[in-house]
């Protein structure tokens, strides 16, 4: 069986100067290059998730964007 998750993005509107502007260990981009490369724009959906389901760059920018604080998790409604 398949575990899916939710996630919304907190905000839809955002001050990219006050992200931090950290590297990726080792590589020439930021994560904040990566969260708005791979992630969908701001929005007020709920985006689903579950593993396996997704590229791994996708995987790697919703962890970033959940570093910086721009994303939260959604509890399922059972």
């Amino acid at each position: 069986m398949i575990k899916k998750e939710w996630w919304m993005w907190k905000k839809t509107v955002i001050d990219f100067e006050d992200l931090p502007n950290d590297y990726v260990q080792g590589q020439y981009y930021t994560k904040k290059d990566y969260v708005f490369h791979y992630l969908p724009l701001p929005d007020t959906r709920i985006h689903e998730w579950y593993n396996g389901g997704w590229s791994s760059e996708y995987n790697e920018a919703l962890r970033y964007a959940e570093e910086l604080d721009l994303i939260e998790w959604v509890e399922e409604d059972d």
